[in-house]
């Protein structure tokens, strides 16, 4: 389907990453959740490590697409 042609899916992701915002950086939601701001450094490693996830999981489907399939697939 692709990624980009999945409405509900991008507005999901909009909603969490303005939730996570919210918990980060809102004053009263800090108190709530025990949250401190953090920097840029530490935003670059989080979406750093998320982006390498997201590869590697692209280039397993390229790879091998049905290694996890349905949970049904054994080693030859």
């Amino acid at each position: 389907m692709g990624i980009l042609r999945d409405r509900y899916l991008l507005m999901s992701i909009g909603i969490t990453v303005l939730l996570e915002m919210a918990v980060v950086y809102a004053p009263f939601m800090q108190v709530a959740f025990h949250t401190v701001p953090i920097g840029a450094a530490r935003w670059g490693i989080a979406i750093g490590v998320a982006g390498a996830l997201f590869t590697a999981e692209e280039l397993r489907k390229v790879i091998a697409p049905k290694l996890f399939s349905r949970g049904k697939w054994l080693p030859a």
